[in-house]
């Protein structure tokens, strides 16, 4: 990753950050952040970027103790709401904002059973909010977002990647929860597109040259996956076995899938000039993300 940043200094204050070298430790800290981050998501006991303290206003978190006091006499909490009030004391806002209970599941070693009706439970005490989202099939972002199912629209239009797409409760519609607002209160609107944090199914991503042919190394576990131009284009689905990936062809704003492939390698070629990147695609139904 190149990092670059341009700054014009005004005023004795912009002045003195420069002499004194205050621009280059700020630039620092962004660095050192993301290194971090890139540390944490790669073990599978810590959520990347939690804090050590907890975030909610002390009055919030005496009142989220006896919540949870009372959530873990619920046979419905199955022993997991100490590690629920962890989670929901530490996690980032990006893990907050639409959390899915069976993939936290697999982070706390439950069952996915035992894990919605926790969350369950702590929704009809007034921790969590229930929703429902419908997800673009592109970006996987939520362009539409409900408190009950039945006021789910049929389809939604996606601003970022401009397609109109219908509703699928196989592979785009999706249950969610987020904390109530007197614990953890959350920003609105969406975090920047292309970031890791908001598309964490994004499994790879590069900018390939018109008229360029380029191979990445690349390890991808057994599983339905959609290549695509990152810009509103076309795409192209592919079930990868045996880390066998096929060959990319990218085209304007289409995107062509060869029957050959290569073993732990992504091969992309491109004409004319753009991106191309290869999500997975996963049945929404099951939550795997």
């Amino acid at each position: 990753m190149v990092f670059s940043a341009e700054f014009e200094c005004l005023g004795v204050l912009g002045f003195l950050a420069k002499l004194s070298g205050q621009i280059g430790r700020e630039g620092d800290k962004r660095l050192g952040a993301i290194e971090r981050l890139i540390r944490e998501s790669e073990t599978t006991d810590q959520i990347a970027g939690a804090t050590a303290r907890e975030a909610a206003k002390p009055a919030a978190r005496r009142r989220l103790r006896a919540l949870i006091a009372d959530l873990a006499r619920d046979p419905a909490s199955h022993g997991l709401a100490p590690r629920l009030a962890d989670f929901l004391l530490h996690a980032p806002i990006v893990a907050l904002r639409s959390i899915r209970p069976v993939s936290l599941a697999r982070f706390w070693h439950a069952t996915p059973e035992d894990t919605v009706e926790l969350f369950l439970a702590a929704q009809r005490l007034g921790i969590m909010v229930m929703g429902w989202d419908l997800l673009c099939p592109r970006c996987r972002g939520a362009k539409a977002r409900v408190k009950h199912l039945h006021e789910l629209p049929q389809g939604a239009h996606c601003s970022s990647c401009n397609v109109d797409y219908g509703r699928d409760f196989t592979r785009n519609v999706e249950l969610t929860f987020h904390p109530e607002p007197w614990l953890r209160p959350l920003p609105e609107g969406e975090l920047c597109l292309l970031g890791q944090g908001t598309t964490p199914h994004v499994k790879f991503q590069a900018e390939v040259a018109a008229h360029t042919r380029k191979s990445f190394a690349m390890a991808l576990r057994a599983g339905p996956y959609r290549f695509r131009t990152v810009e509103a284009g076309g795409g192209a689905d592919a079930d990868v076995t045996d880390g066998i990936i096929p060959e990319v062809t990218a085209s304007g704003g289409d995107i062509v899938l060869a029957p050959i492939g290569h073993k732990d390698e992504i091969v992309v070629s491109k004409t004319p000039t753009g991106r191309c990147s290869s999500s997975s695609r996963t049945a929404i139904g099951r939550v795997t993300r």
